[in-house]
């Protein structure tokens, strides 16, 4: 199988998980960390599949690579490879197919729960046909629905947290507002690098922002029950990788 591309744009928004399962199924990464400045490969033709971290950045910021990242997402739709963007990525994805990515009207910093929003995909993707999962939230954007995007989840706070895009067979792209990937590294790391956040969110806006004694409270636990939820996804999402060379 040819690897799966993934880019990483910030030091600390690391694959997580993501490259977890991606190793534990055998199957094959490339990593390119563009906040270390290594640019987007100009083609998608060496890789199965796409797949897009986070990151502190807005979309709409003039950074030189963002385009040009657009560009691998068109290009990989185009192609029937599957893409999967996490949080900024999932932003990425939006902007890349022509929908609006804006500030949203509040922040929201945390975990919470995301409803399902459509029995078939819902059934599809994460063997429910209604009901919640949870996930873990750290973002001040929101997008829209991309054309011929298929809402897959919804929150309360910012509706709009992950949809699908299907293309032929098994190809589909997911795109999230969320961050499913987390490890409880990864959480602890945000949380003391982000405190200043939290602490100024939390005294102008705290509808959709737990204090850092709440995002740490039973981590472990809430990590792992996350990871029920977060495989389902991934495995849904490699079934379109293809094992054949193009």
């Amino acid at each position: 199988m040819l690897p799966v591309l993934v880019l990483q744009h910030s030091p600390d928004v690391e694959p997580g998980f993501f490259g977890e399962y991606l190793t534990e199924n055998g199957i094959p990464w490339v990593l390119v960390r563009i906040d270390q400045g290594q640019a987007p490969p100009p083609s998608m033709q060496p890789f199965s599949g796409l797949g897009l971290m986070g990151g502190e950045m807005s979309v709409n910021d003039p950074l030189d690579w963002i385009e040009p990242v657009c560009q691998l997402v068109r290009q990989a739709d185009s192609t029937a490879k599957p893409v999967i963007g996490h949080c900024l990525g999932g932003q990425l994805m939006a902007k890349a197919f022509g929908a609006t990515v804006r500030q949203h009207v509040r922040k929201e910093l945390g975990w919470g729960q995301l409803q399902v929003s459509d029995p078939r995909l819902g059934n599809d993707w994460l063997g429910l046909e209604h009901g919640s999962i949870p996930a873990f939230q750290w973002h001040g954007d929101t997008f829209g629905w991309p054309q011929n995007a298929q809402p897959l989840l919804t929150g309360r706070y910012c509706e709009h947290q992950a949809f699908v895009i299907e293309k032929q067979g098994q190809v589909a792209h997911l795109g999230m507002q969320c961050h499913v990937e987390m490890t409880s590294d990864l959480v602890e790391r945000w949380v003391a690098k982000g405190g200043e956040d939290i602490c100024h969110a939390l005294a102008h806006d705290p509808v959709a922002v737990q204090s850092a004694e709440e995002i740490l409270n039973n981590l472990q636990s809430r990590c792992a029950n996350m990871r029920i939820h977060t495989r389902r996804l991934y495995d849904r999402w490699v079934k379109g990788l293809s094992a054949d060379p193009v």
